[in-house]
């Protein structure tokens, strides 16, 4: 008799390993749909040999191989319906403006296609093994067909109108079906009537065929596998509030609002921790320049690989909070067209839908009520309906504490006392102060340029000088780094000059993006230094090399350096020795320099030129004296001194050890940013709003826009301020949740 264990675990092998390269097929980093379909089909004529060689083998061998090669197969058609290279859908395939029988059209010429092409596998298979000995790998094939037949016969009982966005992923019908319970319970019943029956047909052939126990049972665990996977999506027992995630919110008329998912890899420590996922492919990160990206909905809970054991699903309360098992994405609102039947719209009620909409995904925003405590950095006072406790800022931008400066709060109390509170009005009408002047002579000598020009912030400089930049620079080009931030992205819209993006911090991508620009056009090419939601750092040698090869000008945004790196605190450009090599570097005050506003650094005229075009600093109200003087303490300071960075980088290098030592995930960079990954954005909120309340520790959670969803996080920036026993009581209340959440941990 055999021995059903290995050919089980075989089953169960082959179908975890099969499920993961069809998931991953077409997101890893470098890898191009074509290139995975490639590889696919190179292993699909492996797979076919494998077919020919053992079909006359009725052994428990040739039935191992049978079952591998009918899953191999199976898997190149996924692939190939996933990438979109042969039988799977494009996204212009369907109009955005497609609607009802439009987007139902669209989406059943895609079906059918995808089953037109397995249906010439499966006549293929069978001519192949007409009579054959060893049938397993055409029973497979058929088992697996008929499991996704009634998966998509579901799509069209449950979506009468498939949204433009319809991506056929593996799991990718998850995002329709729940929209009651009938429906519910009718898509797993289908699937398992559907793959029962396959099922039974195949052991009447393979039955009838010499030695076919070892077949049999692989049939039999692919079977119950397809249908055990299908009712655990729908059926989840352990948590009643689950049903409340899976059911669909109803609108005022009862009816149902569609949404969209994208699949994602759910292995995020993996992700995280290799330094090809730092670099996502630029044409996601596209979305980001406009103002759009991925929806994501989890379809099946992370596994749990912590220390503590707690499994998914799990009630967990803590003082009676209790964190969100998972996240689906809201369905849309309305459009302000279809907010009212008649010619007057709800205004009211369209914002209120909107909020609600925030709410359900877990991404609305709470800012907590504090009040800094001069002399006590990072600690602040937290104001609530219940009084006020004290609490530790684990994720300010005043880097280096600057902002309680003795020197930067003694020039603030001379200024005031010397010009008063405000500047009086913009510059052109009240006139520049003497503080102003001082600020940029500081700024121009900071960063070896021949001037500066100083703004309300460093968002209105980036806007300003890219959007004057761009739109008066005859026939301009900017080509932007995919990861941007959104000021600048803002900046090159504004100009409405043409626009290319290359990818994060690629300068070979940089190359071709520019080598196919006519050589004559105008070019400026924009990125920043420190990347403040990865932390990672532009090499900006390579870069500026690549823009002098082309005659490009580079601006480059150190917001998150300066006062950060270099031996004055100039930033990256200053640390790498390319400074001169920079054509604009635009800068904050508001961060490591403790105050606020925001400049560029560059040539007279350069600098003289947006101050006579640039609208947003022509006709913004200046900054007051008293914040000119104190940032300028505060460059002048730090200029020459290097205690508060040095003591800075120790404690995010102990930050960090003690993070790896309890296994929490966090990007590896070399900067002074420590993103701590989550990849929920309740129980990122959830993590956030516990730390606060009961830990006494002020970390805001990270979601979308700011951030692709998938990929929510806690931004921590470590500062010298910083104790020992607040890093251990950060990371003990860490260690905490993370448990708390089954979430999964790094490995070491």
């Amino acid at each position: 008799m055999t021995s059903w264990l290995a050919p089980i675990g075989f089953a169960l092998f082959l179908w975890w390993f099969s499920t993961g390269v069809i998931l991953l097929a077409d997101r890893l980093p470098k890898i191009t749909p074509r290139m995975t379909m490639l590889i696919a089909t190179l292993i699909g004529l492996v797979a076919l040999s494998a077919v020919w060689l053992t079909h006359d083998s009725a052994t428990v061998t040739g039935a191992f191989v049978g079952f591998a090669a009918g899953l191999t197969l199976w898997g190149w058609h996924e692939v190939s319906f996933l990438s979109g290279t042969i039988t799977g859908p494009r996204r212009d395939d369907c109009p955005p403006e497609a609607t009802g029988v439009r987007r139902f059209v669209y989406a059943t010429q895609t079906l059918i296609h995808h089953e037109i092409a397995i249906a010439a596998t499966v006549a293929g298979l069978a001519v192949l093994l007409w009579n054959a000995p060893n049938q397993i790998a055409l029973w497979t094939f058929v088992i697996l067909w008929g499991m996704r037949l009634s998966a998509k016969f579901n799509i069209f009982l449950g979506v009468p109108n498939i949204t433009e966005e319809f991506l056929p992923a593996h799991l990718d019908h998850l995002k329709t079906y729940f929209r009651n319970r009938a429906l519910n319970l009718l898509f797993p019943v289908s699937v398992t009537i559907g793959t029962m029956l396959v099922f039974w047909l195949g052991q009447q052939a393979v039955g009838a065929n010499g030695h076919a126990e070892a077949a049999l049972v692989l049939l039999a665990t692919l079977t119950a596998l397809g249908v055990i996977e299908h009712w655990f999506l729908v059926l989840p027992w352990r948590d009643a509030e689950l049903w409340r995630l899976y059911l669909r919110k109803q609108t005022e008329n009862n009816e149902t609002t569609a949404d969209r998912a994208v699949v994602e890899p759910s292995n995020l420590t993996a992700s995280i921790t290799s330094s090809a996922g730092q670099r996502r492919n630029s044409a996601a990160l596209s979305n980001a320049h406009n103002n759009r990206g991925p929806s994501i909905m989890t379809d099946t809970i992370k596994s749990n690989d912590n220390k503590n054991g707690t499994v998914p699903f799990q009630v967990i309360e803590n003082n009676g909070a209790r964190c969100p098992v998972g996240s689906f994405q809201a369905p849309r609102a309305e459009s302000p067209a279809d907010a009212e039947a008649d010619e007057h719209m709800d205004f009211e009620s369209y914002f209120q839908g909107k909020l609600d909409g925030l709410h359900e995904e877990g991404r609305y925003r709470v800012f907590a009520h504090l009040e800094r405590k001069m002399g006590a950095f990072p600690k602040a006072v937290r104001h609530t309906d219940n009084g006020t406790h004290d609490v530790t800022v684990w994720c300010s931008n005043d880097y280096l504490g600057m902002g309680q400066d003795a020197h930067v709060i003694g020039a603030m109390h001379e200024a005031i006392d010397r010009c008063g509170a405000g500047a009086g009005g913009t510059r052109n009408i009240s006139g520049t102060n003497h503080f102003h002047v001082l600020l940029e002579r500081e700024l121009a000598d900071l960063h070896g340029k021949e001037a500066a020009l100083i703004f309300t912030s460093g968002y209105v400089s980036n806007w300003a000088s890219l959007g004057t930049l761009g739109s008066t620079i005859p026939d301009c080009v900017i080509l932007s780094d995919a990861l941007n931030h959104a000021s600048m992205i803002e900046g090159i819209r504004h100009s409405r000059a043409d626009k290319v993006i290359w990818k994060h911090n690629d300068p070979e991508d940089l190359d071709k993006k520019l080598a196919a620009i006519e050589p004559g056009r105008p070019k400026i090419v924009a990125f920043e230094s420190v990347y403040s939601m990865d932390g990672d750092i532009a090499p900006i040698g390579e870069i500026c090399e690549v823009a002098e090869k082309h005659g490009a000008m580079t601006y480059l945004d150190e917001v998150h350096a300066v006062g950060m790196y270099g031996p004055r605190g100039a930033g990256i450009a200053e640390r790498d020795g390319v400074m001169d090599r920079v054509t604009v570097i635009e800068g904050t005050l508001g961060k490591a320099f403790g105050v606020m506003g925001g400049y560029i650094a560059a040539s007279t005229a350069l600098c003289d030129y947006v101050r006579s075009f640039s609208s947003g600093f022509i006709f913004t109200t200046a900054l007051p004296p008293t914040i000119a003087a104190g940032a300028t303490a505060s460059i002048k300071h730090l200029k020459t001194s290097s205690v508060e960075r040095d003591r800075q980088k120790e404690r995010v290098a102990k930050v960090r050890a003690q993070l790896d030592k309890i296994g929490i995930p966090h990007l590896p960079n070399p900067s002074h940013i420590i993103p701590v990954m989550v990849g929920d954005p309740k129980k990122c909120k959830f993590i956030s709003d516990v730390l606060l309340d009961q830990y006494g520790i002020y970390i805001q959670p990270i979601n979308y826009p700011t951030v692709p969803k998938g990929t929510e996080r806690l931004r921590i920036t470590p500062g010298p301020l910083h104790t020992d026993d607040d890093i251990a009581h950060l990371v003990n209340a860490l260690n905490d949740l993370w448990s708390q959440c089954a979430l999964s941990r790094a490995v070491a």
